[in-house]
């Protein structure tokens, strides 16, 4: 059985093709696109809201003593080990640059 974070990659990338066949002009293969993502969602674990994320990443900075931008690997790492599956990577990354550099900023 595939890990939860490849369900999730098979997932954005059905709705990124599905973008592109809308651009493209093509409604039946839009509508089996939808399905399947549909199908995916159903054996996927709920998302995180931002809020949700914003906390667990607030947490892991507060426990890493994290400061800058040097500690985001740090950060990513822990966030990601708790978060698996529920937010994508690429979501939690720019959270985490945001909340590290407006640390810097106080």
């Amino acid at each position: 059985m595939p890990s939860w974070p490849s369900w999730w990659k098979k997932s954005s990338s059905a709705e990124d093709t599905i973008k592109e066949i809308k651009d493209a002009n093509r409604p039946d293969l839009v509508a089996k696109n939808e399905e399947e993502i549909e199908i995916l969602k159903k054996y996927l674990p709920e998302p995180l809201s931002d809020e949700e994320l914003k906390k667990v990443i607030q947490d892991v900075i507060a426990t890493t003593g994290a400061k800058s931008m040097k500690d985001m690997g740090k950060v990513m790492g822990r966030v990601l080990a708790q978060t698996q599956g529920r937010a994508a990577g690429s979501r939690v990354s720019a959270l985490v640059k945001e909340l590290l550099n407006s640390k810097n900023s106080e």
